[in-house]
């Protein structure tokens, strides 16, 4: 495949990556959310739009007993499977697929997802077919993801997400809606702006007896 290049993961230099010119490549939100991945070995985790597989990389290290990453994207995957197999891993399956049409075999320990998060009109769309799929709500918007979340996380299991804090708001009143609950966030602001920039979010069902946590951190 042309338009390659061959990097790592940031604090994880043993981890090779490659990734497309042209698609959407690993930023800040990615590798804070694959650093703040905490969920116990041996569990199935889904990886909601999954691109070049990097979350997945990430959730290797944990040592799940299976890693299933999604998206819409064909090519994306196929170099996500580069990727796997780049770094020796067998446990794994990719599908080619809008995650609304998709319903797993089981209920899911671990979902993780960095999302689409732009919502502006049709002439603010970047002209990047791959850019567009991967950065706004054209395919997936926000109350959809959480719903299916809602249907497909196990009762103890760990939804993990990263998002603009400015939809913060959005999100909360989603997950209340679908009886789930934060039980972690990190606020991540920009050293050059006052107002926070991303939020990493760790959630579960409402029924689970764990204690809020909230940190803070400077990029």
């Amino acid at each position: 495949m042309e338009n390659l290049t061959l990097d790592y993961l940031p604090l994880h230099k043993e981890t090779k990556l490659y990734q497309h010119k042209k698609m959407f490549r690993i930023n800040t939100d990615t590798c804070l959310l694959g650093e703040f991945l905490d969920f116990e070995s041996n569990k199935v985790v889904l990886d909601i739009g999954t691109n070049n597989g990097a979350l997945l990389l990430y959730s290797s290290f944990l040592s799940p007993k299976k890693m299933i990453g999604i998206d819409i994207n064909n090519d994306a995957l196929k170099i996500a499977k580069m990727n796997f197999e780049l770094n020796n891993i067998t446990n794994y399956e990719l599908i080619n697929e809008n995650i609304n049409n998709y319903k797993s075999d089981e209920k899911l320990d671990v979902i993780i997802s960095n999302p689409p998060y732009f919502v502006s009109s049709e002439e603010l769309k970047n002209n990047n077919e791959y850019l567009r799929m991967a950065r706004h709500e054209e395919y997936l918007t926000l109350g959809s993801l959480i719903n299916y979340v809602s249907l497909n996380l196990k009762d103890d299991g760990l939804f993990y997400l990263v998002h603009r804090y400015s939809r913060l708001n959005d999100i909360k009143k989603e997950l209340s809606k679908n009886n789930l609950l934060i039980n972690k966030q990190l606020i991540v602001y920009d050293q050059n702006k006052i107002e926070p920039v991303s939020v990493l979010l760790k959630i579960s069902f409402k029924n689970k007896n764990l204690i809020f946590e909230e940190k803070t951190i400077h990029r």
